[in-house]
């Protein structure tokens, strides 16, 4: 039995119909469920060690990054710290205090200021292109020293190493690493 096609069912001519964006039912931003990242930084903040990670009016304390990058795995796809903060950029955190990639640093979102952790899952991640709101100026923490006074105790503290090392110099008993050769020809023979 050879196969024979189906016969051609007649069409009705349609017309597509184009419905403006305004009538059809748009999503209201609470259908949407929050980005993967903004559950995650949530379960994050409220089930990690409040040495590492805390959430406080917000803003977000990053205690012992390296220590975080270790616990990571557990909560991202990766275990990068700057692939964490660069999403944590991405949604409109900036950093606040802390310099370098380790040290100890605290980020903000201009949204979500004095608000509880619950806020993180309102927010949308930046669009490119868009500029971004101005920054406020730069936080000072109380536990963080100003500029000034880390400069001056900087100072002071290589100038008690230097005093300490100049006076071990000259305590009997010492040897040196490496002897002082002597560049008085006197010596020589």
């Amino acid at each position: 039995a050879a196969h024979q096609p189906a016969p051609a069912v007649p069409r009705s001519p349609v017309r597509a119909v184009s419905v403006p964006r305004a009538v059809s039912s748009p999503r209201s931003p609470r259908d949407k469920p929050p980005a993967e990242f903004l559950q995650k930084l949530r379960t994050m903040v409220a089930d990690g060690p409040p040495s590492l990670i805390k959430w406080d009016q917000g803003r977000l304390f990053v205690y012992d990054p390296y220590a975080l990058e270790g616990r990571m795995s557990a909560y991202f796809r990766h275990s990068k710290f700057s692939s964490f903060t660069r999403q944590l950029n991405n949604f409109g955190f900036y950093k606040c205090w802390g310099k370098g990639k380790y040290a100890p640093c605290m980020y903000k979102h201009n949204e979500l200021d004095g608000e509880p952790a619950d806020g993180i899952l309102s927010l949308k991640k930046a669009v490119r292109g868009e500029k971004a709101p101005p920054k406020p100026a730069r936080e000072e923490d109380p536990a963080m020293p100003d500029r000034e006074t880390a400069v001056r105790a900087r100072a002071s503290r290589t100038e008690r190493l230097r005093t300490r090392a100049a006076s071990r110099r000259d305590e009997p008993g010492l040897t040196r690493a490496h002897p002082v050769v002597s560049t008085d020809e006197s010596n020589s023979d």
